[in-house]
């Protein structure tokens, strides 16, 4: 495999999850995907606009906020649940 810049190879011990939910707009679209099983399995899951959840948005997780905050800057704030409130 093929890769520009740095890489990081892992022998994985947890299986990897990204779910994008740009394109869910209800909760029956959220439904319809199945999520539950990994939601709620053993694995990490990345979710991209998580708000799209609503309730169903798992309480054990950790927050992760990417900001631009310039033409070439960014930054990354990670707010683990003690952090908020739970």
């Amino acid at each position: 495999m093929g890769c520009r810049g740095k890489c990081l190879w892992y022998d994985a011990r947890l299986r990897l999850f990204h779910v994008d939910l740009y394109r869910v707009y209800t909760l029956e679209d959220v439904e319809s995907l199945g999520l539950r099983e990994i939601l709620y399995g053993d694995g990490v899951v990345v979710i991209e606009w998580p708000e799209r959840l609503g309730a169903e948005i798992p309480l054990r997780r950790w927050d992760v906020f990417l900001e631009v905050r310039g033409e070439n800057e960014r930054s990354i704030t990670v707010a683990e649940p003690a952090q908020r409130g739970e």
